[in-house]
């Protein structure tokens, strides 16, 4: 089967050849029976190459409807990410599969496993909280495959991972308590408490006093001594994140200090 470069080069010869036995039939014209014969036949074994070679010339490849990549996207709070691929189980969330080009991404079947197991079809699909809240239902529940096939049986395997996630959640009740009013002076050490909950077990929680405008990284602490506070109206708030950055914080705080050992 020739290609069509090889057919050009094949219908370039021929052209030379007739050209040259147009020039000789020109030339000697005392033989131009038998050129001219000769000339019948060049023209009409030209003719039929070039068409047997048009006839094994294969049609061009047919790429239309064909996804090339997919990536897995996670929609929740009003955000689409892709990296890292993490779901907060406190609210819903949307499993979305693009594809590249966009174009056909309606003229294929997508398919959601969980291993082995079905879960849902569809170019996107719904995470309830109800189907976060415990660990055996996270892992049977949770896609981590995703599967394409096209009208002519071509598929696409996409392995995935997804985080799911509790953010950890500071209680309101905070020692100092917002508007408090506390008796020593700069050498007294006030103590600041805070609460912090976490639906992981084996999670690690890192807090942040701020005092003043001055952020205080504790650690694994949620409470500690501070010194240092001259009369007058002070701040603080705690911030608190896990070990898969996510976080949660309280407002600022406000407390007075009163020196009642000034002027004695």
């Amino acid at each position: 089967m020739l290609s069509r470069r090889s057919i050009a080069d094949l219908y370039s010869k021929f052209s030379v050849l007739i050209l040259t036995n147009i020039v000789i039939f020109k030339q000697v014209s005392s033989r131009n029976v038998s050129i001219g014969r000769f000339l019948g036949t060049s023209l009409a074994f030209a003719a039929c190459a070039v068409f047997v070679a048009c006839l094994d010339i294969p049609d061009a490849p047919d790429n239309s409807g064909k996804i090339q990549s997919v990536e897995i996207q996670v929609d929740q709070f009003g955000k689409r990410k892709s990296t890292p691929l993490k779901i907060l189980s406190s609210d819903s969330a949307i499993l979305v599969a693009a594809v590249s080009p966009d174009t056909y991404k309606n003229n294929v079947r997508y398919y959601w496993y969980n291993d082995t197991t079905l879960i849902d079809s569809g170019r996107k699909i719904t995470i309830s909280p109800d189907l976060m809240l415990s660990d055996f239902i996270s892992d049977n529940f949770v896609p981590n495959r995703l599967t394409i096939i096209d009208n002519e049986g071509n598929l696409i395997e996409k392995d995935f991972h997804i985080d799911v996630n509790a953010a950890p959640r500071l209680s309101t009740k905070t020692i100092p308590a917002d508007g408090d009013t506390l008796y020593g002076n700069t050498n007294t050490a006030f103590t600041f408490a805070w609460l912090v909950y976490d639906d992981s077990e084996t999670d690690t929680l890192q807090s942040i006093l701020e005092i003043d405008g001055i952020s205080y990284h504790v650690g694994e602490l949620n409470q500690v001594q501070q010194s240092g506070f001259s009369k007058g109206k002070h701040t603080f708030r705690i911030l608190v994140q896990d070990s898969y950055g996510d976080m949660d914080s309280l407002p600022y705080r406000k407390f007075y200090v009163v020196d009642n050992l000034e002027g004695k």
